[in-house]
């Protein structure tokens, strides 16, 4: 009996690689016809004034980044530890090398939704193929958030970032057990939730919300929380609190968008602003809010179900079905959803990737909610593996179909991207110090996993123009060696080849 569940267990394991490892590799396709863009190339230089200084300097040392990174926090923002890898990477890694990691990443990122999902359960190839499903068709702008260097860095790392911070606490609210090696924990909680705090504004939100909920729901419940749990709140938002108040901000939001003053513009535009929020909100999310939706309806349906022929009281009855604690886990997620988009509502500015950290939580949040689904089911273990099954065919298919699709646009802007900082590089090594690009160049914009979008952003703005003096265009030219660069192509946006 052993040696059967043994062999069991083996087999469901080279389920769970085989398909990590299909993920890799679609992602590491994708990567490897992905162009560096407009701020790749911006932190590839030194930080200074605003964005592009009137003498912009390439990075080359850990000095450079230092002074950088201070100028930064001063003129543009406040996410220090974030842009700091962003331009270590940019320096030091080969982006065949970045593509590798980036890939890697995506299947960690995977892997920790599935633990957050799953934990206390048996494992479930089904919930794992079905999140990286979720991850492949419900993330606002994949293409940056999930290919593009410096973007990813910002959006799908400190995700990982903080959901590995969360796993403490994730384990704490549904199990039992203490924790052996709580004064080791309380160390290590400090700077990891430091450092949480400091990731992104949604990721940092997200995670402090998580952990205080989880601390204050032990707390109804009687039950005293460990010290860590404490000691990651309180340095969480203290590292929080010096992103967030960064002078940059200010400094950004003043010359970048004309607003001097944050808090009177929210004031000012407070219809404009949250209608803004709630429309790119519901554009981006609504597939994972529908599932969430639908997932709780066929939950509860098979609870009235359990009961509807008991002699039980109808408030009792309701309350087995709707008063349950056992949602508290996917509530929690779906809070610390909203927590990640709520503090931008005096932002004046809210763009769909900003909206990553909160995806991934509503993608835990609905995972819950089908794993109590599978496990409540009155229904055969063999018609249960033969329902999930065929879902897991129909995932499977659907996303290799929508690879083939995706990767076939971005290989070909990616050629058209390519040939244009070759021609930028032949030039300079011809001695040429200014730079004039030709041509015609018509990118593909139907895709989801490709920058070039026409309802996004303009061709000017990732290229450059006819004005030498563009901030894009300066841009170019320190990068490449050249005095300056010029734009003279014919660039625009189709639809098909």
């Amino acid at each position: 009996m052993s040696k059967k569940i043994e062999i069991k267990n083996q087999i469901n394991l080279i389920w769970f690689v085989g398909f990590s490892f299909l993920i890799f590799v679609i992602y590491l396709l994708l990567n490897s016809k992905t162009c560096y863009i407009n701020d790749d190339y911006t932190y590839r230089l030194v930080f200074e004034y605003w964005r592009i200084s009137a003498n912009p300097v390439k990075v080359a040392s850990i000095h450079d980044i230092y002074i950088s990174m201070r100028n930064h926090y001063m003129v543009w923002g406040g996410r220090i530890p974030v842009h700091t890898v962003v331009q270590l990477l940019l320096w030091l890694v080969d982006k065949k090398i970045f593509n590798i990691i980036n890939s890697m990443m995506v299947v960690l990122l995977g892997m920790l939704a599935y633990f957050h999902v799953n934990f206390g359960r048996k494992r479930s190839i089904f919930l794992y193929i079905l999140i990286f499903t979720m991850l492949w068709f419900f993330m606002p702008q994949p293409e940056l958030t999930m290919l593009d260097l410096t973007n990813s860095v910002n959006n799908m790392w400190t995700c990982i970032y903080v959901l590995i911070f969360l796993i403490p606490y994730r384990i704490l609210l549904v199990s039992e057990k203490t924790f052996k090696h709580k004064i080791v924990l309380a160390i290590f909680i400090i700077p990891l939730g430091f450092l949480a705090g400091w990731s992104s504004e949604p990721s940092g939100a997200a995670s402090g919300a998580m952990a205080v909920l989880v601390t204050a729901y032990l707390l109804k419940k009687r039950k005293k929380p460990p010290i860590w749990a404490y000691l990651g709140i309180v340095f969480l938002a203290a590292g929080w609190a010096i992103m967030v108040f960064a002078p940059g901000y200010r400094v950004k939001a003043d010359k970048y968008y004309g607003v001097p003053n944050v808090l009177k513009n929210a004031i000012d535009n407070f219809g404009r602003i949250e209608s803004n929020l709630f429309g790119v909100t519901f554009k981006s999310l609504w597939p994972m809010f529908l599932m969430i939706v639908i997932s709780l309806i066929i939950l509860f349906r098979l609870r009235k179900m359990r009961y509807a022929n008991t002699r039980m009281k109808p408030s009792v009855v309701r309350k087995k079905i709707f008063g349950n604690s056992s949602y508290i886990p996917e509530a929690f997620y779906v809070i610390c959803a909203v927590a990640s988009v709520i503090i931008y509502a005096i932002s004046p500015e809210f763009v769909p990737r900003y909206l990553f950290s909160a995806a991934v939580f509503l993608t835990i949040s609905a995972g819950i909610i089908i794993a109590r689904i599978l496990e409540e089911a009155d229904i055969k273990e063999k018609s249960v593996r033969t329902v999930t099954t065929v879902l897991m065919c129909i995932c499977v298919v659907s996303v290799t179909v929508d690879v083939v699709y995706e990767y076939n646009i971005a290989s070909y802007n990616y050629s058209l991207g390519t040939a244009i900082e070759n021609n930028i590089k032949s030039q300079v090594s011809q001695g040429k110090k200014d730079v004039v690009i030709k041509g015609e160049y018509r990118f593909l914009s139907s895709g989801r996993y490709t920058i070039y979008k026409y309802d996004f952003v303009s061709l000017d703005v990732i290229w450059g123009g006819f004005d030498p003096k563009y901030e894009i265009n300066r841009m170019f030219a320190a990068n490449f060696g050249a005095d300056t660069y010029i734009n003279e192509a014919g660039m625009s946006y189709a639809k098909s080849k």
